[in-house]
């Protein structure tokens, strides 16, 4: 940010630097967002190449938690980058008339949008820290998936402000479908492959003649002789 604020102090942003110093931002701000939404996927992928080539090191999550870390600056990154480009435009654009900026969400949607999409990061940001992870609990996680929305709406916003027939953001549309695309399929095949597990597990149970046992004497469908003088079971035991 010093340094685009330098560039714009020197006159080396081109003919019109208030429109490329709000330019560069945004999208500053977009690839900080994909790039924390790129950690996960390229976890898995590092995973999956450690262990194909037989490396010992990279097979397990725990050895890419490294990776994971970055996650946080990234995202507070993408905020920070997102309140810039807002601040520069409020400041430099409509120069902080608020009836000018009022004029612009009301005739112009990628502005609208853009505003939407600050402020669904803002709940994010405010939110980033352990203690608020820790203080929110089950809701922490729910709260953290408007990123996904979020970044729908950014490459909208960038898309709707372009000129007809720029393809300024498709690269940044293509990055967001692939990497959400990947958790879409990642989300199915899990809940499948736990479908067809409960599926096969209540098969097992339903087979088994320990299936009225209590779990705090079951804890699996798995039946072995009695041995003598066990107190619980006529004629099995389940482990």
């Amino acid at each position: 940010m010093a340094v685009l604020l330098l560039r714009y102090r020197l006159d080396h942003l081109g003919v019109n630097p208030i429109e490329a110093l709000i330019a560069e931002s945004g999208q500053w701000a977009i690839l900080a967002l994909i790039g924390s939404l790129a950690i996960t996927p390229a976890k898995h992928a590092l995973m999956r190449v450690c262990t194909r080539v037989g490396y010992r090191f990279g097979r397990r999550a725990s050895d890419w938690n490294w990776l994971i870390r970055l996650r946080r600056p990234l995202g507070l990154s993408a905020f920070l980058w997102a309140a810039f480009h807002a601040g520069a435009y409020f400041v430099l654009e409509v120069e902080g008339e608020w009836a000018w900026l009022l004029e612009d969400l009301r005739d112009k949607r990628h502005l609208a949008i853009g505003v939407a999409t600050f402020f669904g990061l803002l709940p994010l940001a405010l939110t980033s820290t352990n203690a608020a992870k820790k203080r929110l609990g089950k809701r922490w996680k729910p709260l953290h998936r408007l990123v996904y929305p979020m970044s729908i709406l950014a490459v909208l916003h960038i898309d709707l402000q372009a000129k007809p027939g720029d393809p300024l953001a498709w690269p940044y549309a293509a990055a967001v479908a692939l990497l959400l695309g990947y958790r879409i399929v990642v989300r199915l095949a899990t809940g499948r492959g736990q479908l067809e597990r409960d599926g096969e597990l209540a098969a097992d149970r339903a087979r088994s003649p320990c299936r009225g046992a209590t779990t705090e004497n079951a804890t699996a469908a798995i039946c072995h002789p009695k041995k003598p003088g066990h107190p619980i079971f006529k004629t099995t035991r389940c482990l």
